[in-house]
């Protein structure tokens, strides 16, 4: 199946050299997650993301599809996934906790 999109890329070059199928597979497994920083919490936490989340409607991955992670700054190797609700029941705490600055973000 053909996937177009049209879409603005970075591209971040990656040089795998080549060895034995097995150490190969290691350095694959080794290559860094990327991902956009989005915001530092009043813990310490990181809030990032990656596009595309890997999401696919219709069989077809969804170009604009996000997803929200959240890192360790002490051990940034510790990677959470926020699933939908958690990410919606912390807008719900955001709004609450400062209604006037969370409509005008809105």
């Amino acid at each position: 199946m053909k996937y177009d999109f049209l879409y603005n890329v970075q591209l971040v070059p990656l040089l795998v050299e080549n060895c034995s199928p097995e150490e190969f597979r290691e350095r694959l497994i080794d290559i860094p997650y990327l991902m956009y920083e989005v915001e530092t919490t009043e813990s310490g936490h990181i809030i990032a993301v990656n596009k595309p989340g890997g999401k696919k409607n219709y069989g077809r991955f969804s170009k604009n599809d996000l997803m929200v992670f959240v890192l360790n700054r002490e051990s940034p190797a510790q990677i959470v996934l926020l699933s939908h609700k958690e990410i919606y029941n912390d807008i719900v705490l955001k709004k609450e906790k400062n209604p006037d600055v969370f409509d005008s973000l809105i």
